[in-house]
């Protein structure tokens, strides 16, 4: 993620009036941005490669909501939570979650 991932991340976690958590805001969305692709079982050279890029939009909401919900909670999950990413970015998650390797070897999401 970069310094404008991190400006549109601090107007959606409404913490854009002070610099003091730029340190953890980014490593935030870089954690997050972590979570989202080991769920989705790719690398960010799988995204790029499948002709995107970047990160879509809606992926990169994905890993807002991924990092917001770190934000607002720094203790975890819950114990009992099935899945320890939020509700709302599975959804997201899943529409880029499986690769197919053709015989030629080529990547697609």
């Amino acid at each position: 993620m970069n310094a404008e991932d991190l400006t549109m991340f601090k107007k959606y976690v409404r913490a854009d009036d002070y610099a003091q958590d730029d340190e953890m805001l980014m490593f935030l969305l870089n954690s997050a941005e972590t979570a989202a692709l080991n769920y989705m079982q790719c690398s960010r050279y799988d995204v790029m490669e499948a002709g995107y890029g970047e990160y879509p939009q809606d992926l990169k909401k994905a890993i807002f909501v991924i990092a917001a919900a770190d934000y607002a909670n720094p203790e975890g999950y819950s114990p009992g939570a099935v899945n320890p990413l939020p509700f709302g970015c599975l959804s997201i998650l899943n529409h880029y979650r499986k690769l197919v390797h053709d015989e030629s070897g080529t990547v697609t999401l």
